[in-house]
């Protein structure tokens, strides 16, 4: 998180607490985010935490395996109503996708701005945001945005998939959007698993993996992260590197 927020002692925002090895998620909201943060934490590690469902996955998983985000800042009698949209949006109380138990309402509190409503309905519209463009002192770690892109990979139903098809109908693509698809591509320009071989930090060969899947299913992370580490050499677990092997690479050169 940026240093534009530590430098400042109260944010009042809702918030998102992230396990990067599965990537189930717990909204809140607090009008003092890092006293908030701090709470949580304290209360987890002493196992006492009010919320059975994430604090049974700090138990298992670690803390080092969990982030704290802010999601968005808002006014102090806007919280509850943004909140309960997060929650929505990232479907939290599923227990497939996060820990949230209690129910959120969106009528809690004062009323909500016309400016808020507005935001919201844009935003469930698909519409472009008004604050699309304009710069913030939001900083996000990588984990985070690793997250925010896995939401759009969760599998959709038909009728989701046509929704989208009529919606973009139309678009014109852009010369950048085209050369992303491109790259994206080239992990899909075989139907072969890709061969990863793992390395520790001294370059020494461990093993040869079968295919992303396997080390997925190993670690319990998702097959997207260890492509992202194969291809910009992340150290992995502090451990480790992951490196497509000699088969992928001459893949790589016949494509054009």
């Amino acid at each position: 998180m940026g240093d534009n927020y530590r430098r400042r002692k109260y944010i009042s925002c809702v918030y998102i607490i992230i396990n990067i090895i599965n990537n189930k998620v717990y909204v809140g909201f607090s009008k003092d985010f890092f006293a908030r943060k701090r709470s949580h934490i304290s209360d987890l590690n002493k196992n006492k935490h009010g919320n059975d469902h994430l604090q049974n996955a700090w138990n298992k998983f670690g803390k080092e395996n969990f982030i704290f985000e802010i999601l968005e800042e808002c006014k102090q009698e806007h919280l509850p109503s943004m909140e309960h949209y997060w929650c929505n949006l990232l479907n939290t109380h599923n227990r497939d996708y996060g820990y949230n138990i209690a129910q959120t309402n969106s009528k809690k509190g004062s009323k909500v701005s016309e400016e808020t409503r507005l935001k919201i309905s844009k935003i469930k519209k698909g519409i472009p945001s008004p604050f699309k463009g304009k710069k913030t002192n939001l900083k996000h770690t990588d984990e985070f945005k690793k997250y925010i892109s896995d939401i759009n990979k969760k599998p959709k139903s038909e009728e989701h998939k046509k929704k989208i098809g009529l919606k973009h109908k139309g678009k014109i693509v852009s010369d950048k959007a085209r050369e992303n698809m491109r790259l994206a591509k080239k992990d899909m320009i075989c139907k072969k698993p890709l061969i990863i071989n793992q390395y520790d930090l001294e370059g020494n060969f461990i093993k040869e993996w079968e295919s992303r899947k396997e080390v997925a299913n190993f670690y319990k992370i998702s097959v997207s992260y260890v492509g992202e580490i194969c291809r910009n050499n992340i150290i992995f677990k502090k451990n480790f590197i992951f490196k497509y092997g000699e088969s992928f690479k001459n893949r790589l050169k016949k494509y054009k």
